[in-house]
């Protein structure tokens, strides 16, 4: 059984484009539909490759959309290939069609524009990324890019298309009409970025010792990208702020929440040497969950730890 989703037209190049109609899974629940009349997106132009990822940044009416296909076995090229089967029979033109390690793995997710939990969920180890164009590949009037991924429970998708027009294209050279960003984990990467535009970021890729606060050894790329921003920004302040999922009494919680937030601010201390008065860790407990406390998949997401910008000066 197949539901039909009717999706917002593209402004027309060349030959009209119709309304895209993709069909998903008939359990596929909408989670995201944001559609804002002049904005930007960045739209990534291939894979990380010796940490520079291709770009280009459209402007024009974009249109961001989720869903989550709940209990579902099908793997993550099973949900993309039909979507973009449908996008080739419209007429676009393939730009990126990658997957996990050959888009660039960590680094091409979080230099990408993904929604924030629940509404997306990303696996490193699993997902797939395709984008497309309509008209010609140079102007990128009509954009569309696919992000799709699964937890254990569920399977995600993120939809973002772009109607633009070449005269609001960001200017680049006649010769050179691509640009290529390097990704770089501190003040320019994504994370940092987001913490000084959000207020807040979460740390995905930390890990703690099974049942214990204490952060496991090894490098987080997270804690690399968020200590060259406070090395290169002195005057920021911020709280780490560890949340925890609904098991066991909120008093214990807050308790494990608030070790967990001081082991990390204790690893940005020992390893990258942050002056501790650029630093306050707290606890929330289950206090403030991202996602139900009902599902495994929920659980994971609600034990996290979030950095807080405090204050910048």
């Amino acid at each position: 059984m197949i539901r039909t989703l009717l999706l917002l037209p593209f402004l027309a190049y060349g030959s009209a484009v119709n309304a895209l109609d993709l069909n998903l899974p008939a359990n596929a629940l909408q989670t995201v539909d944001r559609d804002v009349a002049l904005s930007s997106y960045e739209v990534p132009l291939g894979g990380i490759v010796n940490g520079e990822l291709p770009t280009k940044v459209v402007e024009g009416r974009v249109r961001t959309q989720a869903w989550r296909v709940g209990n579902t076995d099908l793997t993550t090229l099973q949900i993309l290939a039909p979507l973009r089967a449908q996008l080739i029979e419209k007429g676009f033109t393939v730009l990126v069609d990658c997957a996990s390690d050959a888009c660039g793995g960590f680094d091409f997710r979080f230099a990408t524009e993904v929604l924030p939990a629940p509404n997306m969920y990303v696996d490193i180890r699993d997902y797939r990324f395709f984008a497309v164009v309509f008209g010609p590949p140079e102007t990128l009037n009509e954009v569309a890019t696919l992000l799709v991924s699964r937890s254990e429970t569920a399977a995600f998708v993120q939809f973002i298309q772009v109607s633009g027009n070449s005269a609001m294209i960001n200017p680049e050279p006649a010769e050179t009409p691509e640009i290529s960003r390097k990704y770089e984990p501190g003040p320019a990467g994504n994370l940092a970025a987001r913490l000084m535009k959000e207020g807040h970021v979460i740390l995905p890729d930390l890990s703690f010792e099974t049942g214990s606060s204490q952060l496991s050894a090894g490098n987080f790329r997270s804690l690399d990208a968020l200590a060259a921003h406070l090395v290169k920004h002195p005057e920021i302040r911020i709280a780490l702020v560890g949340h925890t999922d609904s098991q066991g009494p909120l008093s214990r919680n807050i308790v494990l929440s608030k070790r967990r937030a001081q082991s990390v601010a204790e690893r940005l201390v020992s390893t990258y040497a942050i002056p501790r008065s650029q630093m306050q860790a707290e606890g929330m407990g289950y206090l403030a969950p991202v996602a139900s406390n009902l599902t495994q998949e929920g659980r994971e997401l609600n034990r996290r730890v979030e950095a807080i910008l405090l204050s910048t000066e």
